[in-house]
């Protein structure tokens, strides 16, 4: 009998892959690698967690805790007959139909024989409950890193993989002293990966584990995975994100503050580190048991000094403070996020007017116009105004299904249609992820019909 932890390969299709990596993938499997020292297991073997369906070879005990998903044709919540997994820390996607594959699969009533089922978040734990299995949360292993010693004397602010959205509401005097050198994408040079490629990617995590270690006095991230092992070590973090609703991000319910970029003025720019160490020793008190008990039940004895109880209902005591916390600090920001409703309420009903009255003057004021997008938001506008206006000659969309429909008496055609039409001038009609689309447009048409005017930008 073996015992596993897992590494990244990412065997992925190349076609659709672009060879970045995430190294909070590897700060999981450094955790449980963590985890094995304590039970003094050091003799490890690796399995790439891309290929755990295809791991032939002596039995081995193996920690479920990492993200699984369903990406570049390669769906990865399967696992081999030589594998016995321990679920702890396990993350099952909702995203690109993952959930309803697992299903199909019949993976649930094979991993019933391995409850209970340590899930890193609430929303896997729901799910997996949803399908009649023995669920509970386990949080992450990577909240289980030790305590730092001391604080660094001059320690740096880190600006961990923000987007551009979170970044202009950092407020200028923290930019300015912060250091943006951390970054958990790694880029791979060639497929497939190398052994040697491997090992430098799980290097350069290390690397950044012990740069947050000696030098943090504060993080600020979009990144569980720099939240968590930073809040393991005793470091303030602060938690941004430009959508709340992912279900990856519960696992920090009750931790720290959620914050969205709308909560620019709710946000504690000089946060304490919470204290876990309470609940660090109840993570990896239940990880070494749920360990123990594996080895045991397939015939192996582990030797070691500190006899690990099983203490679900201590997890789940955890579980239902840390939603109490969580509650807590969602109603704390509630005022300024109902206060931010309203304005935001207002801003887009004065910009929603202004930009329906920029159309009419333009669909009003030209001749041979033809309307590009034929989209919910033009479907309610040339109902609401009734508009009958000869002018308007057709409607452009990409959409084949929508090709040679009506769309309130107007045809909708394909662009090559365009010259067809004999219009003198184009409106873009594409509210939604208008900034993107309307340049598309724009260069589309300059490239292709340079006689067309397109009309300036109405949104």
């Amino acid at each position: 009998m073996k015992f596993a932890r897992m590494r990244q390969m990412y065997k992925y299709n190349p076609a659709s892959w672009n060879l970045e990596g995430n190294i909070g993938d590897c700060i999981q499997n450094i955790a449980i690698e963590n985890l094995y020292k304590k039970l003094g297991i050091t003799d490890l073997i690796q399995i790439n967690r891309d290929e755990l369906i295809n791991y032939y070879g002596e039995k081995a005990i193996l920690p479920m805790q990492g993200w699984f998903g369903n990406l570049h044709d390669s769906f990865l919540a399967t696992w081999s007959k030589d594998i016995i997994p321990v679920f702890i820390g396990f993350h099952l996607n909702d995203n690109m139909n993952c959930r309803n594959i697992f299903i199909e699969k019949n993976l649930h009533t094979k991993i019933k024989n391995f409850e209970p089922i340590g899930c890193r978040d609430r929303s896997t734990r729901d799910f997996l409950s949803s399908l009649g299995l023995e669920t509970y949360f386990s949080a992450c292993a990577t909240l289980t890193f030790p305590k730092r010693t001391k604080e660094p004397k001059d320690g740096k602010i880190f600006l961990v993989d923000l987007s551009p959205k979170v970044m202009d509401i950092i407020p200028k005097k923290i930019r300015q002293q912060a250091d943006e050198s951390i970054t958990h994408i790694y880029q791979f040079s060639k497929y497939p990966l190398s052994e040697e490629e491997v090992a430098d990617y799980e290097n350069y995590a290390k690397k950044v584990l012990e740069k947050y270690y000696n030098e943090a006095k504060l993080v600020i991230t979009s990144r569980i995975h720099s939240a968590m092992p930073c809040i393991a070590m005793g470091i303030p973090v602060i938690f941004i994100h430009p959508k709340l609703k992912d279900s990856r991000l519960d696992v920090l319910d009750g931790i720290i503050p959620k914050y969205s970029p709308n909560d620019k003025y709710a946000i504690n720019w000089n946060p304490k580190a919470p204290k876990i160490e309470k609940m660090k020793e109840q993570i990896i008190n239940n990880a070494l048991y749920q360990i123990c008990k594996c080895a045991k039940n397939n015939g192996v004895e582990i030797n070691t000094d500190t006899e690990y109880k099983n203490n679900l209902n201590e997890m789940k005591k955890l579980d239902t403070e840390l939603e109490k916390k969580e509650f807590i600090n969602r109603l704390k920001l509630f005022p300024s996020r109902f206060i931010f409703g309203i304005i935001e309420a207002i801003k887009d009903f004065i910009y929603y007017k202004s930009s329906q009255l920029k159309l009419l003057k333009n669909i009003y004021s030209h001749k041979n116009i033809i309307l590009w997008g034929a989209s919910f938001y033009l479907e309610k506008f040339l109902a609401r105004y009734k508009i009958k206006n000869k002018n308007i000659v057709g409607i452009i969309d990409q959409s084949q299904e929508k090709h040679f429909q009506k769309l309130c008496g107007y045809t909708i055609y394909p662009p090559e249609k365009i010259t067809e039409l004999k219009a003198d001038a184009v409106i873009c009609t594409i509210k939604n992820h208008h900034e993107k689309v309307y340049p598309q447009v724009k260069k589309y048409i300059e490239e292709n019909f340079p006689d067309k005017t397109i009309l300036p930008d109405i949104f």
